[in-house]
């Protein structure tokens, strides 16, 4: 009998000692993204598949979000670990102002790709310049998005007051349906490109990107330093085989600045070393690349820093 008791704790003791070396805690990343018209939605997807297949103890999820504003407002609670945003939302969120009361607690990861606001409309509509917009119905994207932001400096400095269009505040996949339904007469999408909300329309309709005028975006890119001018070539969107002049915000990875340097240092490692199979899920990935990833809005996480310093991207 005493033999059985003792072999009995025996194996109780070897048992819980295999599971306390076995069992490892598992850090969970929420990432914040965007709709599922944007680009966020499928790069974020990738990025949480890359993590989830090559960081040990890492379970990553992507986000459905309100995108840029909101996810810096996230990733400062840590309700989100990581997220995509347009520069000039990390740029206010860091250091406070425009949406932000107060500075939230977010890092730059690194700078990933540009967004190109793209105005666009059905090839049939009388609108061949943001002019033409005045008395439309034009959708200006979500109320308090980076999106609504960018259309609304744009149009004022056209000359516009919000009582010279009928402003519609939707998604990007809400404006598609609104274009095709003839509910609305154009649509603000600031987005990378190819944009799948667009494809989509321009796959059952004749569209047109609609041009910002040189003299506009050398006001706007003067005025807001985080705006560069960029247009979308011809060719991306079935029927549109010209160049559209516009103008791009950079979009940022931003990490919750209380997130450990090692396991930063590794997320930025391993997005670097899959951007193969990130290009495979969008496009935009392949414009990542090491010398505009240091080009951030606001300082960059220790975790990334050092990635960078290690692969010569900075000193």
């Amino acid at each position: 009998m005493r033999t059985i008791k003792i072999s009995s704790i025996l194996a109780l003791v070897i048992f819980l000692s295999f599971g306390i070396a076995t069992t490892q805690a598992v850090t969970r990343i929420s990432i914040g993204t965007g709709g599922t018209g944007g680009v966020y939605y499928p790069i974020g997807g990738g990025v949480a598949e890359v993590f989830n297949k090559h960081l040990t103890g890492v379970s990553a999820r992507a986000e459905v979000s309100g995108a840029s504003i909101e996810n810096c407002r996230l990733v400062g609670a840590n309700e989100q670990q990581m997220a995509l945003a347009n520069a000039d939302a990390v740029y206010f969120a860091y250091r406070g102002g425009r949406e932000y009361k107060k500075p939230l607690d977010i890092l730059a990861m690194f700078t990933m790709y540009p967004s190109n606001m793209q105005p666009v409309c059905l090839k049939s509509a009388p609108i061949n310049s943001i002019n033409d917009l005045r008395g439309k119905r034009v959708a200006v994207g979500p109320p308090g998005g980076t999106t609504y932001v960018m259309t609304w400096n744009i149009l004022k400095t056209y000359g516009f007051t919000e009582k010279d269009i009928k402003p519609i505040y939707q998604t990007f996949v809400e404006s598609v349906s609104g274009l095709k339904d003839g509910t609305i007469d154009a649509a603000f999408i600031l987005a990378g490109y190819p944009n799948s909300a667009i494809l989509d329309l321009a796959t059952t309709r004749s569209i047109k990107l609609i041009p910002i005028e040189k003299d506009v975006i050398d006001k706007i890119t003067e005025k807001f330093g985080f705006y560069s001018e960029s247009a979308v070539p011809g060719g991306v969107y079935r029927g549109v085989d010209t160049p559209t002049p516009g103008i791009a915000v950079m979009n940022v990875w931003i990490v919750n600045k209380n997130l450990p340097e090692s396991l930063v240092y590794n997320m930025v490692k391993v997005i670097f070393e899959q951007k193969d199979y990130l290009v495979s899920v969008h496009k935009k990935a392949a414009d990542m690349n090491l010398k505009d990833a240091v080009k951030v809005p606001c300082p960059m996480h220790p975790g990334a820093i050092k990635y960078f310093k290690e692969v010569g991207a900075l000193k």
